[in-house]
């Protein structure tokens, strides 16, 4: 479920806010600076694992079946992780996710010259809060039309510094030393 607000401007400068809207769908896209990505339930994965779970199967053929409809996209697949471990380690683990989600896409029939791969490791968090760690180890989805939006993506992960440790809020004392 989502909740929808919209902000509007008049001519005139006055501003004003819709009433929230309450709605639920499968998938829907937003723009972002890394281009549009595609909003759909979480896949995880199992701490340092990459195995597609089953129950994830399912969603990733309802993005399977999205890009049917749109045969002029190709789509990036960016794996994540949390931030246990060392940061390289963690890059090539979100690698290793993202390229499993790549392999059942095109097990399903989706041609592998529409699939990009990235692993960014920890450096995009969804949260970092200690306490919901796991919500990191993810995949996410952005669409690309043309070589323009390849060039913005790639612009924007360029900017990144992949072995760089996140710390996450709250995280214990001990684990902090463990990473040491």
């Amino acid at each position: 479920s989502y909740i929808a607000e919209m902000t509007v401007r008049d001519e005139k400068g006055g501003m004003g806010k819709s009433s929230q809207v309450k709605f639920k769908t499968d998938i829907f896209t937003t723009r972002t600076e890394r281009g549009l990505l595609i909003n759909i339930s979480i896949i995880k994965f199992d701490y340092n694992k990459a195995d597609l779970k089953t129950e994830y199967k399912k969603l990733v053929k309802k993005v399977y079946n999205f890009l049917l409809q749109y045969p002029d996209y190709s789509i990036i697949i960016e794996g994540h992780s949390d931030s246990l471990g060392k940061a390289p380690e963690n890059q090539v683990l979100s690698g290793k996710r993202a390229d499993t989600v790549a392999g059942y896409l095109a097990e399903l029939g989706m041609e592998r010259n529409r699939i990009r791969v990235y692993g960014l490791g920890e450096s995009l968090p969804s949260t970092e809060l200690w306490k919901k760690l796991a919500l990191n180890r993810r995949v996410s989805f952005i669409l690309l039309k043309t070589a323009e939006d390849l060039n913005i993506y790639e612009s924007f992960i360029k900017q990144l510094d992949l072995n760089k440790e996140v710390q996450m809020k709250g995280e214990p004392a001990l684990l902090k030393k463990r990473k040491k």
